[in-house]
């Protein structure tokens, strides 16, 4: 089932939820990029209170980057199938 990523504010701060799981730095993350569904990992850079919380996710040999839009991207946590 793909999803889109929804932000909590938590007491320790912001968190990016999938499909109601809570994403943990290194969590296995889908993203659906050109039409097709990449596998790799989330992670996230938060300079702390005050600033947003910017989602990443990692995949590929080379360890690409990409900088999540939680409103555009469509995403699924592994093994969810289409």
């Amino acid at each position: 089932m793909a999803t889109w990523m929804e932000l909590n504010e938590e007491e320790g701060g912001p968190r990016y939820y999938v499909n109601g799981v809570p994403m943990h730095a290194g969590d296995g993350l889908e993203v659906k990029i050109g039409g097709k569904w990449i596998a790799g990992h989330y992670e996230y850079s938060w300079p702390g209170r005050g600033y947003p919380l910017k989602p990443l996710f990692y995949y590929g040999d080379a360890e690409a980057v990409h900088l999540l839009d939680p409103i555009r991207d469509r995403v699924r946590l592994p093994g969810e199938g289409s």
